[in-house]
Formats: structure tokens, sequence, C-alpha cells
């Protein structure tokens, strides 16, 4: 198991030295979703 979790590491550091990424706070922001969106039932928006 901890060949992986090494292997994750190496991989993962390589992968973002190359990438460009947005951070916040210096941690990596990946995905934010917290808003719903509730349409009503209408033809206007079929």
């Amino acid at each position: 198991m901890f060949a992986f979790l090494l292997l994750n590491d190496v991989i993962c550091q390589d992968f973002y030295k190359e990438v460009d990424y947005l951070d916040y706070r210096d941690h990596r922001l990946l995905a934010v979703d917290v808003k719903f969106l509730i349409l009503p039932n209408h033809d206007s928006i079929h």
C-alpha cells in the first residue's frame, strides 16, 4: 500500500508542476459546488 501512496505523490507533483491551477490560501482549488438552481416547471424554459 505504501508504494501506491508514494507513486501517487510522485505523479501528482509531476503533473502540477506542468499545469496551471487555481489556488485558495495556498491550497489547490479542485472543485466547488455550493449552489442549487431550481427552475419552475413552465413551458417557457423547456
